[in-house]
């Protein structure tokens, strides 16, 4: 939806797994309203239960929350369980608040 209108969407998904890190790369949007950073959520329950965040509020870095600035292009979640399914989601914003 957001690449849609925004064309924000970080493009080329791979993800890399080991024991206990996952690692998610892509390749950043060069046109459209680019964003400042990426909100990069994580949850072990399902996509659903993946919050989108409210505009103007900023999430802190977590465990399971993690903010990317755009050009990064990679964001590494460590301490997962083996045997786990994460579900993740990526949300970009601008530093105005706006996503």
């Amino acid at each position: 939806y957001v690449d849609l209108i925004w064309g924000t969407e970080p493009v080329a998904h791979v993800t890399e797994f080991s024991a206990n890190d996952i690692t998610l790369s892509w390749t950043d949007p060069e046109t459209g309203i680019l964003p400042d950073a990426y909100l990069v959520r994580r949850s072990s329950v399902s996509f659903e239960d993946i919050a989108s965040p409210s505009d103007g509020v900023f999430i802190d870095n977590n465990p399971d929350n993690k903010n990317i600035p755009y050009g990064t292009e990679l964001c590494v979640f460590r301490g997962g369980v083996p045997g786990t399914t994460y579900y993740f989601k990526v949300f970009p914003y601008k530093g105005s608040g706006e996503m």
